[in-house]
């Protein structure tokens, strides 16, 4: 007789024994609510080893792939055979806790004495009355892993934390595989699998808590745009093509929804909570940058910061966000799970066993640090981050991934013989390739150095226990100073503690996750109204560049940039507003002046073109044309751009220190410059005498850069958003045509 190994534990094997029954002789449980019939899916187990040993795959087991099986079908046939399984709900390290974010409780269900009331979009409705305490669940639904709070909903305290491993790991360990899952026959299985296993945890929790179910009111939560809707039980096909959006993201940006979120009955889900209770699903960004990376930004209080920061929320799938409030940049990284124990031969999660910390020391011996204290069977990634970075420091491994010694494997655990191959080094390669190729575009795009962030924030189970100089040496973050990295734990689920907790912050993270380009697509498409930027500053100020940052993202049909340098022959001969009205954008666009008007009460007056009786008199007939534009329906922003003498000092220097940008330079600049004091008093007197009601100064301070490309889109946003563009009506019965 054989045995049976379960979770490393042995067991003597009976033929005819199922897998469920060997679980039970070691009291380890395994989720089930069929009565062990093999209808609720829920009992999956991973074989190992001896999956011939089994009994052939039932009709209930057809939705499996690879060395799965359902535990209650499962049955020994060849007892002489070795066996070896694991429940999927064995218990890696999984981070439950991240940075704490005090907000003032305003739930979507409240007590008011006996009454529980739920504040809907039509006003406050009794659910239920109930005198005891009311909760909520805040749950991560990570592609690896799953985290769960229960949240008393007017304390605001946790009261009991679960975590697992997301079961729906035999659709495949990474996004795009799920997808290509959901999409075959079996399409709801990995909806169904994610309820159920919630459903077994909030059945531990009030078990454990002496509480009903129907204390349970709301649920929310996020995850990456497969995850939240695979949950949510939308079809996530898209996702996987191009231009890879989510169904809900197409719908937003056509008008269909008016954000991203999601709400509907819990019940509609099969959640076994109380029968009027909601699920809310974060925002999503954009593509597969979903509600997790929101909860990420909510947690950290982006829709607060000022100064620009860097996020990397680290996974198999992993998400990089560049910036502050008012401007975001954001990549996702496919960057699959060679890093969380897929794809390395002696690679594993972060369970008992594995390495998590490496250090080679002078004489080639291997020091480790092991998790549980246990004898090592594999690595897991932060251990991989550690090794990787020790055999290029010791140069037992050269740039290329070749060892040293001219083997094909490095030997890190000589008692267990564990290695790392070629092989490996190549998926890890690629992997740590994905995360630091996300993080280089969004920082190329942003156009800030990446000395000028004040933080990154490295979040993520994952990202916890890696050692920050060493991804930093291999290339797997941004190379920042040390100091500027800091760990925020699982920001996602403290994200989506926040949103079952504050109303007021669901609001305002969706916001946040609404970019500016969806609004200048609505005025486009409304064709009924405009916006005008005008931009006026000295030599260097920064107009070009703020053009290039603020505009990012916006569709070029939608907008024009018209610069105006000396006038033309032609110009000079009509009315100094003659080339101006000309370029006024038209009816749906937004347009851009560079410089503007305003250079004809500017250098004209400082150099003396014009006769003091005329260039005087220009100040009112500016203020009468841009009343007349704004009577027609054009919004007016003005921006000057007001930089320091010494400022300007640098920025000619580095015109001509830089060879690619010394075109930018004339000898006639420096000309202008002496004129410091006379430009002041003209901009002054213009400043003073064009700033009316309809047509306002915005002074923007443009010695910092990010500052100044901060503020001005800032300014864009909030006047985009109140003008409030809305999308045209369309045809009737356009819902029902179908294009052959």
């Amino acid at each position: 007789m054989s045995p049976v190994y379960l979770n490393s534990q042995k067991l003597d094997s009976q033929k005819g024994e199922s897998l469920f029954d060997f679980a039970d002789s070691l009291s380890v449980r395994v989720p089930t609510s069929c009565g062990r019939t093999g209808e609720c899916h829920e009992c999956i187990v991973e074989i190992r080893k001896g999956a011939d040993a089994i009994t052939p795959q039932t009709d209930s087991e057809k939705f499996l792939r690879g060395d799965y099986r359902l535990a209650c079908q499962a049955f020994v046939a060849d007892p002489t055979a070795e066996i070896d399984f694991a429940i999927l709900r064995r218990q890696p390290r999984i981070l439950t806790s991240g940075v704490k974010r005090d907000v003032t409780l305003q739930p979507s269900y409240t007590r008011i004495e006996q009454d529980v009331v739920f504040d809907s979009s039509e006003g406050p409705v009794t659910v239920d009355k109930y005198t005891g305490s009311i909760y909520g669940i805040a749950a991560d639904l990570g592609t690896t892993t799953v985290v769960l709070n229960l949240v008393n909903l007017e304390s605001g305290e946790i009261e009991y934390t679960a975590s697992f491993e997301n079961p729906q790991r035999f659709g495949g360990s990474d996004v795009m595989n799920r997808i290509s899952y959901d999409g075959g026959s079996d399409s709801g299985e990995l909806q169904s699998v994610i309820v159920s296993s919630i459903n077994f945890e909030i059945g531990e929790m009030v078990r454990v808590l002496k509480i009903r179910r129907r204390q349970i009111f709301e649920i929310v939560a996020v995850g990456n745009t497969t995850m939240r809707d695979l949950f949510f039980g939308i079809d996530v096909q898209s996702i996987g093509t191009r231009p890879y959006k989510s169904l809900v993201e197409e719908e937003f940006k056509t008008g269909k929804r008016v954000t991203t979120a999601l709400s509907t009955s819990a019940a509609e889900l099969g959640l076994r909570i109380h029968p009027k209770a909601t699920a809310y699903g974060g925002p999503l960004i954009a593509s597969h940058i979903g509600a997790d990376t929101a909860a990420d930004l909510l947690a950290l209080g982006m829709e607060d910061q000022i100064e620009p920061v860097i996020l990397v929320d680290v996974g198999t799938n992993t998400e990089v966000v560049i910036g502050n409030r008012e401007k975001l940049l954001a990549a996702s990284c496919p960057a699959g799970p060679a890093f969380e124990g897929g794809q390395v031969t002696y690679g594993m999660p972060g369970y008992d066993g594995a390495v998590e910390k490496v250090e080679i020391g002078d004489q080639g011996a291997v020091i480790s640090q092991v998790i549980g204290d246990v004898s090592p069977i594999g690595i897991c990634g932060s251990g991989l981050i550690d090794l990787l970075s020790e055999l290029r420091r010791t140069n037992l491994m050269d740039e290329l991934g070749k060892f040293a010694d001219g083997s094909g494997a490095y030997e890190f655990s000589s008692d267990n013989g564990l290695t790392l191959s070629r092989a490996d080094i190549s998926a890890l390669a690629q992997a740590k390739a994905a995360n630091y190729c996300g993080q280089a575009i969004v920082l190329r795009e942003y156009g800030l150095p990446v000395d000028s962030f004040e933080k990154l924030y490295l979040a993520g189970g994952f990202a916890n226990y890696v050692n920050e100089s060493n991804a930093i040496g291999i290339g797997f973050i941004a190379n920042m100073p040390i100091e500027k990295v800091q760990k925020v734990g699982n920001v996602s689920l403290e994200g989506a503690v926040i949103m079952l907790l504050s109303t007021a912050k669901r609001s305002e993270i969706e916001k946040l996750t609404a970019a500016s380009r969806g609004l200048a697509y609505r005025l486009y498409a409304e064709n009924r109204r405009a916006v005008l930027l005008v931009l006026q500053g000295m030599d260097t100020a920064g107009k070009d560049g703020t053009i290039r940052t603020v505009m990012t993202g916006i569709n070029p049909q939608s907008c024009q940039i018209v610069p105006f340098k000396q006038p033309s022959h032609k110009e000079l001969d009509h009315d100094f507003l003659w080339r101006i009205h000309q370029a006024v954008p038209r009816r749906g666009n937004i347009g851009i002046f560079n410089r503007s008007h305003y250079e004809d009460v500017l250098v004209v007056r400082v150099h003396n073109l014009v006769p003091k009786s005329e260039w005087s008199t220009r100040y009112d007939r500016i203020n009468e044309f841009e009343k007349l534009i704004t009577e027609g329906n054009v919004t007016l922003i003005k921006c000057f751009l007001h930089i320091s003498q010494e400022a300007q000092k640098e920025r000619l220097q580095a015109r001509l220190d830089k060879p690619h940008k010394r075109w930018k330079f004339s000898k006639g600049d420096l000309s202008e410059r002496k004129l410091w004091d006379d430009y002041q008093r003209a901009y002054e007197a213009a400043l003073t005498q064009c700033n009316t009601e309809h047509a306002p100064w915005h002074i923007i301070p443009s010695d910092r850069k990010w500052y100044r490309n901060l503020t001005v889109s800032k300014i864009l946003h909030d006047t985009l958003a109140k003008l409030d563009p809305q999308f045209p009506e369309c045809e009737e019965g356009l819902e029902d045509i179908v294009v052959e």
